[in-house]
C-alpha cells in the first residue's frame, strides 16, 4: 500500500521486481520507491513479528535452514568459543534488526521512541532494562516440543519505517529479570494473545 498526499488515502501497488529473493528485496523494493512509482513521495510501515529479537546471534545466509538453525544455537552458546573459525566471517553475519537498518532508508520505532540503540542495545545504561513484545512459557499441548517449558521473554515483534516520527500509544513491558517476568506470562483472561500489542502513531507526512 502507498499513501497518497495528494488525496490523503491508501493506494495498492502492486510488487513490480522480478524476482523476489527473501524479505530484504521485498522490504528494499518498497522503502526506496520514489515519487513517480506511486504518485507521490512514500511512507512505508513494515511491521512483523520477526522472530528476532535485535540482538539475536547473527548467522550467515543460507538457502538451508537447517544450517542457520545450527549456526545460531552455535552463536547463542555462551560456552562456545568459534573466534579460530575459519568459516567464522563476521562480514557475511546478520540478522533480522541489523538487516534491514543496514541495507535499507527504515528504522525502528524502538530507536524513534529512544528506548534502543541503533545496534539494538537498550538505551538504559543504568538498570539495561529491555522492551518485551512476547513473555510466554509453552506447555504440554504446545506443537513445538522441543520449547515446551522454555521461558520466552523477547521483543520480537518490529515496526521498521521511513516516517519522521512515531509515538507510543502506551510503553512496552519491562521486566527486571526473568524471575519478575515469570509471574506475568501471556497469554492471560486479561491478555488472550501471546504477543503484547504495539500501539503507535506514525506520522505521514
Amino acid at each position: 500500500m502507498c499513501f497518497n498526499t495528494n488525496n490523503n488515502a491508501w493506494e495498492y501497488d502492486d510488487y513490480r521486481n522480478k524476482t523476489f529473493e527473501g524479505i530484504l528485496s521485498f522490504v528494499e523494493y518498497y522503502a526506496s520507491q520514489k515519487e513517480e512509482d506511486c504518485k507521490n513521495n512514500t511512507t512505508t510501515i513494515f511491521a512483523l513479528d520477526a522472530n528476532s529479537r535485535p540482538l539475536f546471534p547473527t548467522i550467515s545466509h543460507s538457502n538451508n535452514n537447517k544450517n542457520n538453525i545450527e549456526e545460531m544455537k552455535k552463536n547463542d552458546d555462551p560456552n562456545n568459543d568459534n573466534s579460530n573459525d575459519n568459516n567464522n566471517d563476521s562480514s557475511n553475519k546478520t540478522n533480522t534488526w541489523n538487516l534491514i537498518l543496514k541495507h535499507t532508508s527504515l528504522t525502528s520505532i524502538w530507536i524513534q521512541n529512544k528506548l534502543l540503540n541503533h545496534d539494538g542495545t537498550s538505551t538504559d545504561t543504568t538498570t539495561k532494562k529491555f522492551p518485551v513484545s512476547v513473555n510466554k512459557m509453552r506447555g504440554p499441548s504446545s506443537s513445538q516440543p522441543d520449547k515446551i517449558g522454555e521461558h520466552q521473554c523477547e521483543l520480537i515483534d518490529h515496526i521498521f519505517t521511513n516516517a519522521r516520527s512515531s509515538v507510543l500509544h502506551q510503553q512496552p513491558k519491562f521486566y527486571k529479570d526473568k524471575k519478575e517476568a515469570e509471574t506475568e506470562l501471556y497469554p492471560s483472561k486479561q491478555m488472550p494473545s501471546d504477543h503484547l500489542p504495539i500501539v503507535v502513531n506514525i506520522s505521514l507526512l
